[in-house]
């Protein structure tokens, strides 16, 4: 038997024999786990490259109801205001308490 049978011998018996190789194992838990987190990166920067037009459209949204809303505040004032001149002085005396 010369160096090279035992060589052939102790890679079959390793590979018989299942041995726990926990670098290899810590290795593939590592690269399995920055795999999950570049998706996960890749998915976030997609989200973020979104995020500019849905904000966008947020804030103007945002602006046309803020105004609808002042200008709905001011025809009920004025509303208020021609109908106040109609009422009988105890009906405006009473809508002021």
């Amino acid at each position: 038997m010369n160096i090279m049978d035992v060589v052939k011998y102790l890679r079959e018996l390793a590979r018989k024999c299942h041995l726990p190789d926990t670098a290899g194992d810590e290795l593939a838990h590592l690269r399995a786990e920055n795999a999950l987190l570049r998706a996960t990166l890749d998915g976030a920067s997609q989200a973020m490259a979104a995020a500019p037009i849905w904000h966008t459209q947020h804030r103007v949204l945002g602006e046309i109801l803020s105004s609808a809303s002042r200008k709905l505040a001011e025809l009920d004032a004025a509303r208020a205001a021609q109908a106040a001149p109609r009422q009988q002085p105890a009906e405006k005396a009473l809508s002021e308490i």
